[in-house]
Formats: structure tokens, sequence, C-alpha cells
């Protein structure tokens, strides 16, 4: 009798266990969210830790051909931001409030004496982020003069690191190259199409199309912010390769690399970045010969 209680009794809490944890996954119950500000509204926005005095600033800035506006690191570094990671941090704006109120105790009850984070949006709305609440776990936020709880979503995403918001495509989104010089060869796009000099024998226009290709979509694996490193990489290559584009206000560009261990380290030296992409991506991406494919042979093909 009672090893049958002792599996009902575990069994009673299993099912209250599955209860407790559907329910604090559920939408909330609630028609108020913490700002009226719209995340598409935000041209502006600032990161400050307390563990760091370094200040992140970001701004969104207008796509060139049409493309959609870009988010764009500002400070430390003026660099290319992966745009979705800022897009989710805007995301705390229309965040579901559990519950709000004027704090009566010091401030410092909720971890908000000295904000652990603060967010500045449009250089006018600030929050500050306080300590996670000692039950559930959600999230102490100051905006005003009142402390907002919500649940903790976005906290340790803008937490991250500089190097965390780097856009990981080393060529500028949106914009046209008008020239590439790979040590070897150098293409020229002139009067419509691509010239290559000195010419490569069998090279076609679809494999030249598909070379800049993978070039205009090459996505890092990994990208770092590293003066000093980048300098070093740098200083032990000599090879590298260089891009110029067809929009006024976008600079040249150059790209030293280095293959080493099956991946390959791409440095924009001039920004102190270093992109690491897996040397199966680069087999092609510095000689265009080898984009020439073998084709039969005519007197075969012809019977």
């Amino acid at each position: 009798m009672n090893g049958w209680l002792s599996h009902a009794t575990l069994a009673l809490l299993v099912v209250l266990l599955a209860g407790w944890l559907l329910l604090d996954e559920a939408p909330l119950a609630t028609d108020k969210i913490l700002t009226t500000l719209a995340a598409s509204e935000v041209t502006q926005l600032t990161l400050r830790h307390r563990s760091s005095d370094q200040e992140i600033r970001l701004g969104r800035q207008a796509g060139l051909n049409g493309a959609a506006g870009e988010w764009q690191l500002l400070a430390p570094l003026n660099f290319a931001a992966e745009s979705y990671k800022v897009e989710s941090l805007l995301k705390i704006l229309s965040a579901a409030v559990i519950s709000h109120f004027k704090p009566t105790a010091d401030l410092g009850d909720y971890g908000l004496a000295t904000p652990s984070l603060q967010m500045v949006f449009n250089n006018t709305l600030t929050l500050n982020f306080g300590k996670q609440t000692p039950v559930d776990n959600h999230r102490y936020l100051q905006l005003g003069d009142e402390i907002f709880v919500v649940r903790d979503t976005v906290y340790a995403m803008a937490g991250m690191a500089v190097g965390d918001y780097l856009n990981r495509h080393p060529l500028p989104a949106g914009a046209l190259i008008a020239s590439i010089h790979t040590g070897t060869h150098t293409l020229t796009f002139a009067e419509g199409g691509w010239q290559v000099e000195p010419a490569v024998a069998g090279l076609n226009s679809e494999q030249i199309t598909e070379w800049l290709n993978s070039w205009r979509h090459l996505y890092a694996m990994n990208v770092e912010w590293d003066v000093a490193a980048a300098a070093a990489l740098v200083a032990a290559t000599d090879r590298v390769v260089q891009f110029t584009f067809q929009e006024e206000g976008v600079p040249a560009l150059q790209l030293h690399y280095r293959q080493q261990a099956g991946e390959v380290q791409l440095v924009n030296a001039q920004s102190g970045v270093i992109y690491t992409i897996h040397e199966s991506s680069a087999t092609t991406l510095f000689d265009i010969t080898a984009m020439v494919r073998e084709t039969p042979d005519a007197g075969a093909a012809g019977g």
C-alpha cells in the first residue's frame, strides 16, 4: 500500500511540475507592453555594461541599391553589424509586462542602484536592467520612475561583446563590385561585362558570375575584432585580395589571407577584424583559374 501511495504521489508531482512549466511558458495574459516606441522607429541604440568601460553604439543606415536598411556599429569601431541581432534586442520595447510598480524600497534591492546594463534608444528612452526576480527568474527593469518585471529574454544577448555584433559578410552589403585583384588576376567590370587580365583559357561568363557570387555571399563561421592580432597576421603574409566598388561612397577593401589547419583567416587590416572561414569554402576564392571545368571533347559530343 505504501509503495502504491509513493508512486501515486510521485505521479501527482510530475503532473504538477509539467503544468507549472507549461504555465510558465504560456503567453502572458496582459495587454500592457513595456513601451509604445516601435522597433522600426529606432535609429540609434547605445549599450552600456557595468562590467566594461566600453560603450557600444549602433545606428541604422540606409541600404545600398534598394537593399533594406542595415545596422552599423558606430563605436568602439565603425563596422557593419549583424542586423538580425540588433533587431532581436529591440523586441524588449514591446515586451509584455508581468507587473510594474513605483519602488518604495532601495533600488539596490532590485539590482538597479547600479544597473548591470543600460540600453538607450534614440538618445531619449533609457532602460536600466536590474537583477532577476527571486522566484521565477524574470528581470527587473527601470523605466523613468517605475520598475517593471518582464521575462528575461534579451539580457544575455545585450551583454554580448563587440565582436559578437560584427557582420560576418566580409564584403559590404548591397555594394556592386567594380574590380577584384587576386594577386595573379584582375577582374574589371566595364561596358556591361567582366574583363579578366591575364585571360584565362576556357573561362566563361557563367563561371565568372559563380566565382563573384562566392565572394558576394561569403559568410564567415567566426569573426573577431582584435587589432593587434590582425596586424600580426598581415605582417605574416603577403597574400591579399583587393576590391573596389561602383558606389562613390564605398571605400576600396583589402583582405589579407592565410590558410592553415583546415581553415582560412581573412583580415580586414583597416578595421582590425579577422574572419575565419572553412578551407572547403575557399577552394576557388583566391584562384579564379580553378573555376575552369573540363568540357566534353567536341568530336565526341558531335557523335
